[in-house]
């Protein structure tokens, strides 16, 4: 998820356990920061498509959800 965060110039604002913050937009403000968001967001569920399909093959715990909040 690191590698789309980086893809698309966002921000990783902090890890949790399984969880990941992205700012959009910050430390630097940019006019197209909620489109930013949605490409991060977008890219974020083709990576877990991925992720499940390689899962599995194997016995790993998938991943369930994909969140956005906007404020």
């Amino acid at each position: 998820m690191i590698e789309v965060v980086d893809r698309h110039h966002a921000t990783v604002d902090k890890i949790v356990v399984d969880e990941v913050m992205v700012l959009c937009g910050a430390p630097f403000q940019i006019p197209d920061h909620a489109a930013k968001a949605l490409q991060v967001a977008i890219g974020m569920v083709e990576a877990q498509r991925v992720l499940r399909e390689r899962w599995r093959q194997r016995p790993l715990t998938q991943i369930h959800d994909l969140q956005v909040q906007y404020d």
